[in-house]
């Protein structure tokens, strides 16, 4: 083509709007690779320490993700689903369609289906079978404060299982002490930002757990006459939300024998005589972890069959346990012997019991419970027996939440031992201690 016809054939496509016409070698030459094209730089999601940056904070109404989120689902659809099946509830299965079913027809009312508890249903994750296999699997993206208000009006106080759970149940102020033990997201530098924000935001978890697990068995220790929300908190470790009458079983003769007397006085607390003369002096709220050893002494000494606070008991005692094990590895002073006192064996031994393997293996420390028995001033025997005992109430009754040892141990595997930062370490030591460790 000569130049003057390529010329023309520029003006003229130009004026069609196309492309000019291009050497087809040029242009292979001067193109770049596609895989090599470059895009747009995506934002940092690192600081300038190279940290990574905190998660935006979650929208008002969003109900926060907990480590244990899956664990807290279960629990909370088998406590609704248990209420709407009855005698049919299996804590194994989802029963989403029987669910769905026994919701629309409301409860108590048989096979009869007119009644549709319109009210109680808004928003709550039963009113559509996928939703509530979702629910029950663990696998809900976001939770808003309207399903949480509506699991309440299908049962009550079915909230705490994801919002403020400290405030509930010991089983549920459990799952807050789980998360703070066994939360593996550590920041590679403590204190680094991201670590100081990590760190501050589990001891404040961690303070409000252990001061509604104190205020709710300070009605056992204390001499004054219990708070009303003390009570409405001890009210929370009984099968039926209510407190029995005290059984006085270590008040004085005297009180014994004219206990009717002694229970009219306003001046008097008769659920301090639940716990004996020792366990009361234990008692220590100035102690950060000092419920330790009150519970331990309190659950272990009681006399004859089970008290009605057993289960609470068991759940809370294992609880502090987990939460002081995490003060004595990331607590401010830097050692376990210096966060925790002479206890720091005593809370590794505790964790022990609950969170060891499945077949209940504990041989490292069962030559020491004994020493650990004299210090709290048991008979030895009773105490190894009562920590078995309470290691299986511990395990029926997360299974009757559909919760089992398998779903437990991922996150009660603790963090390993003097400060390193995985979850990955299992309980069992193969023959001695690590070096380092104070027993």
């Amino acid at each position: 083509m000569s130049t003057s016809n390529a010329t023309a054939a520029k003006a003229t496509a130009k004026k069609a709007g196309a492309p000019p016409a291009r050497n087809p070698s040029r242009a292979a030459a001067t193109k770049p690779a596609p895989s090599f094209e470059r895009k747009p730089a995506k934002k940092s999601t690192k600081d300038g320490n190279g940290q990574s940056k905190p998660k935006k904070k979650s929208i008002p109404g969003e109900v926060p993700r907990r480590p244990t989120h899956k664990l807290r689902h279960r629990a909370l659809s088998n406590r609704i689903k248990s209420k709407l099946l009855g005698d049919a509830h299996d804590p194994t299965r989802a029963q989403a369609k029987d669910v769905v079913a026994a919701a629309m027809c409301g409860l108590g009312e048989g096979t009869n289906c007119t009644s549709w508890r319109a009210a109680s249903l808004v928003d709550s994750p039963v009113v559509d079978k996928r939703t509530f296999e979702k629910w029950w699997r663990g696998t809900v993206g976001r939770v808003w404060t309207p399903k949480l208000e509506a699991c309440d009006r299908l049962v009550k106080g079915s909230s705490l299982w994801l919002n403020n759970s400290f405030l509930g149940e010991p089983v549920q102020r459990h799952m807050d002490a789980l998360d703070v033990r066994c939360d593996d997201r550590v920041p590679k530098k403590l204190d680094g930002k991201r670590g100081e924000a990590w760190l501050a935001e589990r001891m404040d978890l961690t303070d409000k757990c252990l001061q509604a697990a104190d205020l709710c068995w300070s009605v056992f220790s204390h001499r004054a006459v219990p708070s009303k929300q003390a009570l409405t908190l001890m009210a929370q470790v009984t099968p039926r939300g209510t407190i029995p009458a005290p059984r006085l079983t270590y008040a004085p003769p005297t009180v014994r024998a004219d206990h009717a007397a002694w229970l009219d006085q306003d001046d008097f607390n008769p659920y301090m005589f639940e716990a004996d003369t020792v366990a009361r002096r234990m008692h220590n709220a100035s102690s950060k972890f000092g419920l330790l050893r009150f519970l331990l002494r309190l659950g272990t000494a009681a006399e004859g069959s089970e008290p009605w606070w057993h289960v609470g008991w068991v759940f809370d005692l294992a609880s502090v346990a987990a939460m002081a094990q995490f003060f004595s590895i990331f607590g401010p002073a830097g050692s376990p012997e210096s966060n925790v006192g002479e206890d720091a064996d005593l809370i590794f031994a505790i964790n022990r019991v609950f969170f060891d393997h499945e077949d209940g293996t504990i041989t490292p420390f069962v030559t020491d419970l004994p020493k650990f028995a004299k210090r709290l001033d048991l008979p030895p025997l009773q105490f190894v027996k009562s920590l078995m005992a309470a290691r299986s109430e511990y395990y029926s009754t997360l299974e009757a939440l559909g919760i089992s040892f398998e779903d437990v141990y991922p996150f009660a595997n603790p963090v390993e031992v003097l400060g390193a930062k995985s979850i990955g370490q299992n309980m069992i030591w193969d023959g001695l201690p690590p070096a380092g460790w104070q027993s």
